[in-house]
């Protein structure tokens, strides 16, 4: 009796038909050895059609942690080299390394790039707050022809990754490795040990274990924090004329510490992920973050609402356009 399923059926009775789902053809937008990518897309395939059966096999037999681990070291060592995104006739390429890596340089915010594309000019200076491997930034430097770019990244394994996107797709932006906020200092970030995500790590954990299994895989990171409106005296940075917020429900803090220079005639455009439901663990709200960039000049709207359950809590996620 297979372990995949410990009432019925066979090992064969599961992989097989997963076999049948792909074929060992290449993407022109992954740089893969042609038998990682095979092994990476029987995995895949199996993960999407037996996923929930292999979890809740795992739970009885107890194994769960064992084969989340197998899973994870497969997937690590079937990673493509790089992925090259394409979005409205322009391409960026980017290393994919790790998980962490791949999801960020395979998924694309398509709303949120689209009001970008609409706002960008060739001589623009974007700021990138939020930066993470640099999936905006290296699309949008794209685009810029005498224009600048400088993206905020606090971890330092993510300022990393991003430079060497930067590099790879030919862009001389500039990484500042801190946390934009409303004072300098210091805050605790948590961060995925080996890279690895709570969504895809948790695919085959059982749900009621789920916090604690994603909080042992988790380590802690201190990073600095950084007035934006300071910094940009200190060091002489140019004043952004379009300017990107994704930073998890730090934003208003952020937004807060920069209020000076978003007031500024030559910033126009703000594009800011809100995450409504996370800005109350800063002390803030949506109201709040609206209020600060009207007192900035900005007129808002939102856009890309949506509302849902994220293990057992409420999510509210927007899109905000703010133009002057």
């Amino acid at each position: 009796m297979a372990w995949f399923d410990i009432k019925r059926g066979n090992l064969h009775e599961v992989l097989i038909p997963s076999l049948r789902l792909f074929r060992p053809k290449r993407s022109n937008h992954e740089h893969i050895d042609p038998m990682k990518q095979l092994t990476r897309r029987a995995l895949l395939a199996t993960r999407r059609a037996y996923g929930d059966r292999i979890r809740r096999t795992m739970e009885r037999l107890g194994l769960q942690q064992h084969v989340t681990g197998l899973y994870d070291r497969l997937d690590r060592a079937t990673q493509p080299d790089t992925y090259t995104k394409e979005f409205q006739g322009v391409e960026a390429t980017f290393h994919t390394a790790t998980r962490l890596q791949y999801r960020r340089a395979t998924s694309i915010k398509t709303e949120l790039m689209s009001s970008l594309f609409d706002e960008i000019r060739p001589d623009d200076v974007f700021y990138d707050i939020g930066a993470n491997v640099g999936s905006v930034s290296c699309l949008v430097g794209q685009t810029l022809s005498t224009g600048e770019i400088i993206s905020f990244e606090p971890l330092p394994v993510n300022a990393d990754a991003l430079r060497a996107n930067l590099e790879l797709n030919d862009i001389s932006g500039m990484v500042l490795e801190y946390a934009l906020s409303d004072e300098n200092g210091e805050i605790e970030f948590r961060v995925p040990v080996d890279e690895v995500e709570a969504g895809s790590s948790n695919a085959i954990a059982p749900e009621n274990e789920a916090s604690r299994f994603w909080e042992e895989r988790q380590e802690r990171v201190m990073v600095k924090t950084r007035r934006g409106d300071e910094l940009i005296e200190e060091d002489d940075l140019p004043i952004p004329n379009v300017v990107k917020f994704d930073i998890e429900g730090a934003e208003l803090k952020a937004i807060q510490g920069l209020k000076e220079t978003l007031s500024h005639p030559e910033c126009r455009t703000v594009i800011c992920e809100v995450h409504a439901y996370l800005l109350e663990d800063f002390g803030g709200s949506a109201n709040e973050l609206e209020a600060e960039l009207q007192e900035c000049g900005f007129e808002l709207e939102r856009f890309d609402e949506r509302k849902y359950e994220k293990r057992g809590e409420s999510v509210h996620l927007y899109r905000l356009k703010a133009t002057k």
